[in-house]
């Protein structure tokens, strides 16, 4: 697949995510804001939500859902797609610095068949960037996507 192609097929990825988003949210499954501590709100910077794709870049395996509350929290959920209903490995965490784990709060991890979450983290607006780690397994436990994807951004 070309670079070209492997781009628009990423859109329409992104598009149909976030139309599934906002059509089936309601489903007793999905996780929503009110998981979160404090529930959502407005955040005074930008949270950057978005699909976790496996390593070819062509199937989005999850999406990640980022909230805040009113006490400066910042919360996140890894929600399934290609997956979903099927118990399989999740695991996000949220983190300080890209790529470097030591700066990781706890994770939620563990064989889940609709999200995994929610993980909470104090904002700390000194520092304007903060990452989720995130793993997907395949059902048969093989590593389907494994990174570090930005949350927040200033």
């Amino acid at each position: 697949m070309g670079p070209l192609r492997r781009l628009l097929v990423r859109l329409a990825l992104i598009a149909l995510v976030g139309s599934s988003i906002i059509g089936i949210s309601t489903e007793a499954s999905y996780a929503s804001a009110s998981a979160c501590p404090g529930g959502a709100s407005a955040f005074p910077h930008d949270l950057l939500g978005g699909p976790v794709f496996n390593k070819a870049g062509d199937t989005v395996l999850a999406h990640f859902e980022p909230y805040s509350d009113n006490d400066g929290k910042l919360c996140v959920m890894l929600q399934a797609d290609k997956w979903r209903g099927t118990p399989h490995y999740m695991s996000i965490r949220l983190c300080k610095t890209w790529g470097d784990t030591s700066t990781c709060g706890a994770a939620d991890a563990g064989n889940f068949s609709y999200y995994a979450g929610p993980v909470v983290r104090d904002f700390n607006q000194a520092n304007h960037c903060y990452c989720a780690k995130v793993v997907v397994k395949r059902p048969n436990g093989t590593v389907a996507a494994s990174g570090f994807h930005y949350i927040v951004s200033n």
